[in-house]
């Protein structure tokens, strides 16, 4: 069901830029993706988290609206974070912006501070060139995330959705 196991996962507080966060502030990680969209939930300064990938074949925009919505029903973050989306360097598909349109939409109905990082601002925290160096520095920091840490791929083979599990743990 792409959810992680239940051990308590540290929290990865250095890579959150959220300067205002008290405890026991919940933070919803969200990236979508081509066939999905990885999730991860943490709690601040250190605590228990969640995660996982949610893959969808049909009517992708609206099916991930709604696991996203049930999402932020069952765990009420106060905040959510996206990697941005907007800029002109993005080489999100109109699909994909649109879904995080209506990501801020909803989490904006619900009361919920969203917060947009820019994939350089990720890949210089960590210290990263690419996304995949960024998903091995996330692993290295979340410990029970390296099973979920993708193989090394050929180009003419298709992006894992678990790397969308990497990239919004990199966000959050």
């Amino acid at each position: 069901n792409g959810m992680l196991p239940s051990p308590i996962l540290p929290r990865l507080s250095a890579v959150l830029w959220i300067t205002h966060p008290s405890m026991n502030d919940l933070v919803l990680g969200i990236h979508p993706a081509s066939r999905g969209f990885g999730w991860i939930l943490l709690e601040s300064p250190r605590g228990p988290c969640e995660g996982g990938t949610m893959q969808i074949s049909k009517d992708r925009n609206s099916t991930a609206l709604l696991r996203i919505n049930a999402l932020l029903n069952k765990y009420q973050p106060r905040f959510v974070v996206l990697e941005s989306f907007e800029q002109p360097a993005s080489r999100r598909r109109s699909r994909t912006r649109y879904l995080c349109r209506s990501i801020l939409r909803t989490a904006d109905k619900q009361g919920i501070a969203v917060h947009c990082i820019s994939r350089d601002r990720v890949k210089a925290h960590l210290s990263a060139i690419t996304r995949k160096d960024a998903a091995v520095a996330v692993a290295d920091l979340i410990e029970p995330l390296k099973p979920r840490l993708p193989k090394p791929r050929n180009i003419w083979i298709g992006e894992s959705l678990n790397m969308a599990l990497f990239s919004a743990a990199a966000c959050a």
